[in-house]
């Protein structure tokens, strides 16, 4: 089995600029529309998400509960690019990691 992670934002079509905005700013990623009249900004490369999203995000944490999703797409790219697991000890790590509910009690960093 193969891990796959992917950073997507998610606009209506005729907010598409936004996401080339967002893509030309970056220098990485893809815009890909779908029948649903949506539109995402896609980044599937896990070098380009450690070195140049989850930065962003670092910097600027998230101000709502998605940092919560946040804190556990960083944690499960790391356990994928940790070289002491196996790929079967790697899944089943994720697995629980995407498992976790947002607690009630979880409070935003900032």
């Amino acid at each position: 089995m193969k891990i796959i992670f992917t950073f997507k934002i998610s606009q209506k079509n005729n907010n598409l600029r936004a996401l080339y905005y967002i893509k030309k700013n970056l220098g990485v990623g893809s815009v890909v529309e779908d029948k649903d009249g949506m539109a995402h900004f896609l980044v599937r490369d896990k070098t380009t998400l450690i070195k140049i999203v989850l930065p962003i995000f670092d910097i600027n944490p998230l101000l709502t509960r998605k940092e919560f999703s946040y804190i556990q797409f960083k944690k499960c790219l790391a356990i994928s690019g940790s070289s002491a697991l196996t790929q079967e000890d790697k899944i089943n790590l994720i697995e629980e990691e995407k498992a976790k509910k947002c607690p009630d009690t979880f409070i935003p960093s900032k």
